[in-house]
């Protein structure tokens, strides 16, 4: 079997003079504002929405600047649900820390992707599985080393690679041919020297960090941002810091830190990643 070594690597109509002659002064009952949309009373039944500025307009023909009790023409059909979203009140930094860690560091799985560094190397990962690493799909890409996978199915791991890889570990290209997009039965050993990560072993090393840990004696509210469209909060831990889903769930979005094993990940699918199963043996080489 080759060896396998570590990695390197928007008009509205013009409102101007009074008419020669007068416009019917429309007096409206008592407006009750109706849930989602403006109502107003016109001398009878409730009109809403458009057909209420239908109706204003109609009795304005002659020039009518406003109709009492009517919102201004340029708010007519606006639609509230296309309001941004709003979020509640963010909440005290080390609450939402306590609450973001005991979420991610509970979680039977879940998808992160984006990159860590190997000594010196700034390399890209994609996992998906579960917390303990026993069901997991694992790539790693290290500049200039090609992308590797780990599959793991229960104790036992098989590596694939592209051509890149297998050239680099095997020294030629003709060499590497056989193993390109072939899985390989590996020892726990070569695999950890490959990638050894984990979702857990991610996460417990990151909440460890001193400059992280010290996030939960802050007192202060939360940062409010955007992230992808969607209001999260993000706690600030110098230039990295974490994101958290704004719904309550606490949900842990992005880590990134800075400094000595400095690293960016994203988060998603928690608790969504099944199992996996074994490569189909056509696709397994021997050595």
């Amino acid at each position: 079997m080759p060896a396998v070594s570590g990695l390197d690597a928007a008009g509205r109509g013009t409102m101007g003079t009074m008419p020669s002659r007068a416009c019917p002064v429309v007096r409206p009952t008592r407006v009750r504002p109706t849930r989602g949309r403006p109502a107003c009373r016109l001398g009878g039944p409730v009109v809403r929405g458009w057909a209420a500025a239908a109706l204003a307009l109609a009795v304005c023909a002659g020039g009518c600047s406003a109709v009492p009790g009517l919102p201004a023409p340029a708010t007519f059909g606006t639609d509230p649900s296309t309001s941004p979203p709003v979020s509640p009140a963010p909440p005290p930094v080390g609450e939402l820390y306590v609450d973001a860690r005991t979420f991610a560091l509970s979680a039977q799985s879940a998808h992160v992707a984006g990159t860590v560094m190997r000594g010196r190397v700034r390399v890209t990962i994609d996992l998906q599985g579960n917390a303990s690493g026993t069901q997991q799909r694992l790539r790693v890409t290290a500049p200039g080393a090609g992308t590797a996978e780990l599959l793991t199915v229960g104790d036992r791991t098989w590596l694939s690679g592209d051509q890149a890889f297998w050239s680099r570990r095997l020294g030629s290209a003709a060499a590497a041919r056989p193993y390109r997009d072939k899985y390989l039965l590996v020892t726990a050993r070569q695999a950890a020297a490959v990638g050894p990560y984990t979702l857990r072993g991610l996460l417990t090393a990151r909440f460890a960090r001193p400059d992280v840990v010290a996030l939960q004696k802050r007192t202060r509210p939360a940062l409010v941002e955007s992230l992808d469209g969607d209001v999260v909060w993000r706690l600030e831990v110098g230039a990295g810091g974490l994101v958290v889903a704004s719904d309550g769930s606490a949900a842990l979005l992005r880590f990134t830190t800075v400094g000595t094993d400095a690293s960016d990940l994203r988060f998603d699918r928690w608790g969504q990643v099944g199992s996996f199963t074994e490569p189909a043996p056509a696709d397994v080489i021997t050595p």
